[in-house]
């Protein structure tokens, strides 16, 4: 009902991954996933950040051998997580680049002490007041430079599949779905006014149908709860979870909706 539709995922991974953390064969899927994790990074912060990063784990392994190797080392698991977990977002690249950070803090300092340092006294305190200026452009380069790659201005998706969803479901209904997608509908519901009658429940419905629910659990959460019940209910269901796997219910597809980040799912 779910699939990793990410075509980089599925040459990595294979189709229908759903985590391979501390197993077999992980290692081999972390080496594979490596080169597209530093492309990632590449679009993301430039090349020349990442060579002043590369450049400052050496400064540092020479200042202070045990601090880079405690940084490196947080950088390498959370490459490792990012190419096995079960997520197909990018969220734990942002360990290598607070890391990356660090690391070319430290080689900006190193090169504007070299530099600085080969001209006359008098000139050290001035030459190193410039470096640091130049230095604190480098994210207004790395912005100017690589902010086509990730600009998603023009991408109506997430707006697109949740007038889909609305349009879809029945008068007066009552609907769970996860936060991505809820967000999507406490918007279109309460700022657009797109379907008002549409009742989406927020965090607070973990008291009465769960943290994970299926189907069955909305079900009889909404009916125990005077304000929604005898009500129509509808269910989102989470990724990587059984839309219901309780018997006494059955439930109807509505709509076939797509994540911003092209995963399939359905609305039932």
């Amino acid at each position: 009902e779910q699939t990793c539709a990410l075509p980089i995922w599925e040459t990595i991974r294979g189709e229908g991954f759903r985590g391979t953390l501390l197993q077999r064969g992980s290692l081999h899927i972390w080496q594979a996933d490596i080169r597209y994790q530093i492309m990632l990074l590449r679009s993301w912060v430039g090349l020349l950040v990442l060579l002043l990063a590369v450049a400052g784990v050496g400064v540092l392994a020479r200042r202070a051998p045990r601090s880079a190797i405690g940084l490196v080392a947080v950088a390498l698991i959370a490459s490792y997580v990012q190419a096995n977990s079960t997520d197909d977002n990018s969220r734990y690249l942002l360990g290598i680049i607070l890391m990356a950070a660090v690391m070319v803090g430290v080689a900006v300092d190193h090169v504007i002490t070299l530099v600085a340092g080969a001209f006359a006294q008098q000139w050290y305190r001035p030459l190193c007041a410039l470096g640091m200026v130049l230095a604190a452009l480098l994210p207004a380069a790395a912005l100017q430079g690589n902010f086509h790659t990730q600009d998603a201005s023009e991408n109506r998706n997430d707006e697109m599949n949740g007038r889909l969803i609305l349009e879809a479901l029945p008068q007066n209904c009552v609907i769970w779905t996860y936060w991505d997608i809820r967000t999507t509908l406490f918007y279109l519901t309460r700022i657009e006014h797109v379907r008002p009658d549409v009742t989406v429940l927020d965090s607070r419905s973990t008291l009465t149908v769960g943290i994970w629910p299926q189907a069955g659990d909305v079900y009889e959460g909404v009916q125990r709860d005077p304000a929604t019940a005898n009500r129509p209910v509808c269910f989102f269901p989470q990724p990587g979870l059984p839309v219901n796997d309780r018997p006494g219910y059955s439930v109807t597809t509505l709509v076939v909706a797509q994540r911003p980040r092209s995963e399939e799912h359905t609305s039932e």
